[in-house]
């Protein structure tokens, strides 16, 4: 492997074997494979805006329309 410098390509690095990992282990990456679906998305966004020990130690902060987009990129 070829030495990794920068933060992008280190972060690039680890993205990628994230991916591997999921796919090997065959984990679902949609949501509607758990049964949720867009009428479950404004219940799924308030619910993960109250987890605020998760969201205060974020380096960015998470609005509920940036959660709302996670979770409409993964159905």
């Amino acid at each position: 492997m070829a030495k990794l410098n920068t933060t992008r390509e280190k972060s690039e690095w680890m993205i990628s074997r994230m991916e591997e990992i999921v796919r090997h282990l065959e984990i679902p990456t949609s949501l509607k494979m758990y049964g949720i679906d867009r009428q479950d998305l404004n219940d799924l966004v308030a619910a993960g805006m109250d987890v605020q020990r998760l969201l205060i130690n974020n380096v960015r902060e998470v609005t509920p329309e940036d959660a709302k987009n996670i979770y409409l990129s993964i159905m």
